[in-house]
């Protein structure tokens, strides 16, 4: 790329325009990695210079004796950059600095870290110093702005390096979602698009993406043993002591009585079977002395032992470190062929028909299109499809919602990446069916038993760790919770599918075949038309029926400051203001019912294309998926609101 580009940094003595100053300005104007120009200069803010930005930057009092009054040269880094693409890392926070001095750029701006975050969807920081980390780029200093301009320019030249390289069909997706979107980034993907594939960027539109192949077939399952091998505790305890295997592999080991004896009880706990309860305190070694027992039982009788957290974090250590460490000591003859899985929640994990579903929308938000971007270059990548692997920011972490494998969403059977094997969801399970030690959470072990679609496979064998939160996660899985958020979400889905057949999305491809029967098109399209009044007219009954709550709710605290949730009681109930909240959930009732009816005709309509019709199975699918979403919604309220029970 031949264009030349202008990358800034400042250094000021707080993080508010209106109210801090600039110390320190550098300007770094370059043509690929020649270097053009520079400019740079140290300005004097009029006022004393906080210690906490002096330890930052090094810049001291004494520096900044003499040097020039940013009025003196503001025209001077006007004149530099006019004209030319601006870049910077977290650029806005710069521009922000210029633009109350009077000085905004005259063309394009590129962030290195909304580049960065696309281009490099799962490193741990994106602030300037881990790009240059991530990318090898060498540097010495940081937070002085010629500096940490000149490393800008590096990281930036290093991005564009790889956005050259894409895969063409994921380069002219990004440009294509960049655009729906109106990010910053599109001038600068549209430029390499045209550089690179100018035969591509002829056709736009959306392009085929390749999706993850199927996997190979795992392992054949388990095959337990047909007569127990009983645990021998003492030969474990064995492996403990000080002429043991972890003796020699840990520099330091001791001996932990609390570990030994639990050790000794799980033991006969596997052996006997019932229920074994261990308090165990800090530093009591509690992980390896129930591993350790599980590990020997499940290799020895070919049965799985699920291992459930109540985090996250525990798990990652589990299986990233104690597990690991655990197999280095004790060495390939006592666990011979071990396979170890780990399970996490299906929100952890990406659906990619929702994925396929988000890509075709035709309204994007800035944070979902951040997203699609991401997800473009770490498809090909991942083998899991798991978020661990990815580092979100906040709104990027709500936009993923969208598109994770939820049970309430999931269409099992039906779903074509089920059938042919790629779906990240099922290909945990079936890692996890062939393993030996499973391990997964609270959330999800209780999710399992509270819904449908289960994702842990069948075990007699299970060890609670972190126990004293069960009780509070499983009131959260037995309960359940609706929100007005939910519900406008789930009618603006519906309204979204309809949506596709207006002209929106690839089903719009096949109702323009001119081999569809003018009849037929016309009566989809005034179904479609229906279904998405009635969804907006159903949010207008919701907004009644969540305003009376809310109403109900500042009586019960008429200051409005404190309250965060009302238990709905019999007294409740029986107050004069219940009766409009009958009176707005039987009207929304009525308009939800509308709703499903015209989604059924509709579905039923679409049922008549042709089967090869571009997108048709797809919606029928998610039409299907959506209507069991809105019947287990409507179940939720009607039992908050009319049928409670006594309990």
């Amino acid at each position: 790329m031949l264009q030349t580009f202008v990358a800034i940094d400042l250094e000021t003595t707080g993080l508010q325009p209106a109210e801090d100053e600039i110390i320190e300005v550098a300007a770094v104007k370059f043509r690929g990695p020649e270097v053009l120009d520079t400019f740079h200069t140290l300005v004097d803010p009029g006022r004393p210079l906080p210690l906490f930005i002096q330890a930052l930057t090094g810049i001291t009092p004494t520096d900044l004796h003499g040097a020039p009054r940013f009025s003196s040269i503001a025209s001077d880094i006007g004149s530099f950059i006019r004209g030319y693409p601006i870049v910077g890392q977290r650029v806005a926070f710069d521009l922000g600095f210029l633009a109350a001095k009077g000085i905004a750029p005259s063309g394009p701006v590129y962030d290195a870290y909304d580049l960065a975050t696309a281009l490099l969807p799962g490193i741990s920081s994106y602030r300037l110093g881990g790009l240059g980390k991530a990318l090898d780029i060498p540097f010495s200093t940081l937070h002085r702005a010629l500096a940490d301009a000149v490393l800008t320019k590096e990281v930036f030249l290093a991005l564009l390096g790889r956005l050259f390289r894409l895969d063409p069909g994921v380069l002219m997706e990004m440009g294509r979602v960049a655009a729906l979107a109106r990010l910053p980034l599109h001038p600068l993907l549209q430029t390499v698009i045209e550089e690179r594939i100018p035969a591509l960027y002829q056709s736009p539109g959306e392009k085929e993406i390749a999706l993850p192949t199927p996997r190979p077939p795992s392992p054949s399952s388990l095959t337990a043993r047909a007569q127990r091998e009983r645990l021998d505790p003492e030969a474990i305890l064995g492996l403990l002591g000080p002429e043991g295997p972890f003796a020699a592999a840990i520099p330091g080991y001791e001996q932990r009585p609390g570990q030994l004896r639990m050790l000794a009880a799980v033991a006969e706990a596997l052996n006997d079977g019932g229920q074994l309860l261990v308090e165990a305190g800090t530093g009591t070694g509690k992980s390896l002395a129930y591993l350790l027992p599980a590990s020997l039982h499940a290799v020895r009788n070919r049965v799985p032992v699920v291992v459930s957290t109540n985090t996250i974090n525990l798990q990652e250590q589990l299986v990233g470190k104690d597990i690991p460490s655990l197999l280095e000591a004790i060495g390939d003859s006592w666990l011979t062929g071990i396979r170890v899985a780990q399970l996490k929640g299906r929100s952890n994990y990406l659906c990619l028909r929702r994925w396929q579903r988000l890509r075709e929308s035709t309204e994007l938000s800035p944070d979902e299109a951040r997203l699609v971007l991401r997800l473009l270059v770490w498809l090909p990548q991942t083998e899991t499809g798991d978020r661990a692997e990815l580092n979100f920011t906040q709104g990027e972490g709500r936009a993923w919602e969208r598109i994770s494998a939820q049970a309430d969403n999931c269409l099992t059977s039906q779903c074509r990446f089920l059938a042919d094997g790629s779906c990240y969801l099922y290909s945990a399970r079936r890692r996890a069916e062939t393993s030996h030690i499973v391990v997964t959470n609270h959330a999800l072990l209780l999710a399992d038993a509270a819904g449908p679609g289960r994702v842990l496979p069948d075990a007699d064998y299970l060890i609670i760790d972190e126990a004293h939160h069960l009780e509070e996660e499983a009131t959260r899985h037995f309960g359940y919770q609706v929100t007005a958020g939910d519900l406008w979400r789930l009618l603006d889905d519906i309204a979204g599918i309809a949506g596709q057949t207006l002209g929106r999305g690839s089903l719009s491809q096949a109702l323009g075949s001119r081999a569809m029967a003018p009849a037929l098109r016309r009566d989809i399209e005034k179904l479609a038309g229906a279904v998405a009044r009635r969804a907006a007219d159903a949010r207008k009954s919701a907004s009644s029926l969540f305003g009376a709550l809310a109403a109900i709710g500042a009586d019960e605290d008429p200051g409005g400051k404190y309250l965060r949730q009302m238990r709905i009681t019999r007294g409740t109930r029986n107050q004069a203001e219940w009766a409009d909240i009958e009176l707005a959930w039987e009207n929304l009732g009525l308009v939800l019912s509308d709703v499903e009816g015209e989604t059924l005709r509709l579905q039923s309509a679409l049922g008549d294309m042709s089967p090869e019709a571009s997108g048709v199975g797809n919606v029928i699918a998610e039409l299907t998926s959506l209507l069991y979403s809105l019947a287990e919604l409507r179940r939720r309220l009607t039992a908050i609101l009319l049928n409670p029970e006594a309990n």
